[in-house]
């Protein structure tokens, strides 16, 4: 190791401070005596005061704003130095930051109170204040997200084109699948059969999916809404209208359990239509997966639900009209593209439960429709939500009690499997040591442990039995935040919840309420950060 030492002092007869660096030969050349340096770094005491590998400036004394100004840290590399860089951005500020033209009216710029647009990139890269710089740097974010928009704007009008195109092109050809004439017979029959009235924000969703899919090019819409507002509704209420034109539709869930679940729940209801409705998972025996894909492929079958198996190449479908695309942030894009690319252009439906701000929504889905629920069925009511410390287990135990002595179940949602080395402590937030816990605490309970380290099959098993009720109890690590539709279940216990991000939270939470009765999520911490605190807070 070459080490570069150099004796410093200033004009006031401070004590002499030592600065050491390593491996920075050229340095001593640049060291020169009675060269005026400026220094950042950290201070220690090593036989009197010493620098341990500071940046340094050479000031230039023909340049007195070198010194005392705030200046840039760019992203460097091994070889580049901050002086360099700087000196490199600064010389093409000066010969090139005349040729920045802004490309937004001045009247939009004021109206938003934002700088133009070469002035902040000076302030950027040569702040002023911190001030002046927070405007800058919003202005040029301003310029990203518009920008984003603009091109998602664009991709949407050329997908859009592109279908009109090879909608007209097959319709040229004559075929008889593509020009199947829509009828409304299956769809006023479902309206009429439907055991509950749908909701205005309901009726107003499938209005403008009907509008979609009746304009001769296919449908690109996220559907968004809060667990229980009644999505599914309006998704079947899509597949019957793709029914009704002549065309199959796959319905797409991101879990096995909860693919069975739609499956056994709307398979009857669409045999009142006469749509025939199979289910395609991993699990099936091969007698059973060759049927259906038969029936996939010949037509007969109307509807799949299915999980990621329906994206297998080996799936063929005869006339595929409509997806739907269930918890849509569990699909990756090639699988979504692998479905979509088994037919030509199909209308697309992704539902999301997770809440998505509007502006949020547009820059991550800017290419889709959006539809919101905001409005839950009558009858359903709202979570109510608390954040609690585990000084008050007694309380929430005996709260547990009461719902199980009403025949009520129970989620209890831990972060870790095991208990951490680092946290060299015994942590019970772990779903082996609180099973163990409520085990002692409520011997007359039936608990059930699950977790992502047991066998599939195993996993498969405990969310069935809970599904039907054999169980009060259900600890578990975050493996559920989807996939489980338990109307019975109104009480969910979330350990350290601040470990868990807020949409993770939403969709746990989103585990209770499915029924009529009243729910309550906890949420347990007591090693939050004060951000983290606040979000649980606006949470709850």
């Amino acid at each position: 190791v070459k080490i570069i030492s150099s004796t410093l002092s200033d004009s006031q007869g401070s004590m002499p401070l030592r600065a050491v660096w390593f491996n920075m030969p050229r340095l001593k050349d640049t060291l020169i005596s009675g060269t005026r340096v400026a220094l950042y770094g950290k201070v220690e005491r090593r036989n009197g005061l010493q620098l341990t590998s500071p940046e340094i400036e050479i000031l230039d004394e023909s340049d007195p704003e070198s010194v005392g100004r705030i200046v840039p840290v760019y992203q460097a590399t091994a070889g580049l130095s901050q002086k360099w860089v700087r000196r490199i951005v600064g010389a093409a500020l000066d010969s090139h930051l005349s040729e920045a033209r802004d490309f937004i009216p001045l009247e939009i710029l004021r109206g938003h109170g934002l700088p133009e647009l070469a002035p902040s990139i000076l302030e950027l890269h040569r702040p002023q204040g911190r001030e002046s710089w927070l405007k800058a740097r919003t202005r040029i974010a301003f310029d990203e997200l518009f920008i984003l928009q603009v091109g998602l704007l664009l991709r949407k009008n050329e997908r859009i084109a592109s279908q009109k195109s090879q909608t007209q092109k097959s319709q040229t050809q004559n075929s008889p699948k593509k020009t199947c004439p829509k009828t409304r017979e299956k769809f006023h029959a479902f309206l009429a059969s439907m055991p509950f009235p749908l909701t205005n924000a309901q009726k107003r969703v499938i209005g403008e999916i009907e509008a979609d899919m009746k304009l001769g090019r296919p449908m690109n819409r996220l559907l968004q809404g809060d667990v229980g507002s009644g999505k599914t509704a309006v998704a079947v209420s899509a597949i019957i209208m793709a029914a009704d034109a002549g065309f199959q539709s796959a319905f797409a869930a991101p879990t096995e359990i909860l693919a069975q679940q739609h499956y056994f729940r709307l398979a009857p209801w669409f045999a009142k239509f006469e749509i025939e409705a199979v289910l395609l998972t991993g699990s099936l025996s091969k007698k059973e997966k060759g049927a259906a894909t038969t029936s996939i492929k010949s037509g007969k079958a109307g509807l799949v639900i299915g999980t990621h198996a329906i994206f297998s190449p080996n799936i063929l479908f005869d006339n595929l009209g409509l997806v739907v695309i269930d918890e849509q942030h569990r699909f990756g894009v090639l699988q979504k593209n692998a479905l979509l690319s088994k037919t030509h252009f199909p209308h697309v439906l992704v539902m999301s439960a997770t809440p998505i701000p509007r502006t949020l929504t547009l820059s991550i889905y800017g290419d889709l429709d959006v539809s919101t629920l905001d409005e839950l069925p009558s009858g359903r009511k709202p979570v109510k939500t608390v954040v609690s410390r585990f000084s008050q287990m007694s309380r929430i135990l005996s709260a547990l009690r009461a719902i199980l002595g009403q025949r009520r179940q129970v989620y209890w949602v831990c972060p870790l499997i095991e208990e951490s080395e680092k946290m060299g402590k015994v942590d019970l937030s772990t779903v082996n040591s609180r099973f163990e816990y409520l085990r002692g605490r409520l011997p007359d309970a039936r608990i059930a442990l699950l977790h992502g380290q047991l066998p599939s099959e195993e996993k498969e098993a405990v969310m069935k039995a809970f599904s039907g009720g054999e169980f009060d109890i259900l600890v578990a690590t975050s493996i559920i935040e989807v996939g489980l539709d338990v109307p019975n279940a109104t009480l969910m216990v979330i350990e350290d919840a601040s470990r868990f991000g807020v949409a993770q939270l939403h969709q746990l939470r989103g585990r209770v309420g499915r029924g009529s009765e009243e729910s309550l999520c906890v949420l347990l911490s007591d090693h939050a950060t004060p951000d983290g605190m606040e979000r649980l807070s606006a949470l709850a």
